[in-house]
């Protein structure tokens, strides 16, 4: 297992991360144990403009994660951004927005 020390910019971790993650053949975007759809990224796309106020911070982290990783930004917040949200939700979001990992006002 790889633990992380987190000192500098959120750009710079996830950056710092990926690229170790990386190096040593651990590919994220290889990961998911779900199919990163159309959907998936419609809803992703549209959760961005609330992280995007309330926790910028995090998108930085995952931009760096997905270039230390030398993949694609959209692909990496698609697979974290919906990672916990059930399959429900997304019949649901034709009906109702909904965030998937947090609440905000």
């Amino acid at each position: 297992m790889y633990h992380g020390r987190f000192r500098k910019s959120h750009y710079e971790t996830g950056y710092n991360w990926g690229n170790l993650l990386y190096k040593n053949g651990k590919y994220i975007d290889q990961a998911p144990t779900f199919k990163v759809t159309e959907e998936r990224k419609s809803f992703a796309w549209e959760c961005l403009p609330i992280y995007e106020r309330y926790y910028p911070e995090v998108l930085d982290e995952i931009r760096g994660l997905a270039d230390g990783q030398k993949g694609r930004y959209e692909d990496f917040y698609t697979f974290l951004l919906t990672m916990y949200a059930v399959s429900d939700v997304f019949q649901m979001h034709q009906i109702q927005r909904t965030v998937s990992s947090f609440a905000a006002e």
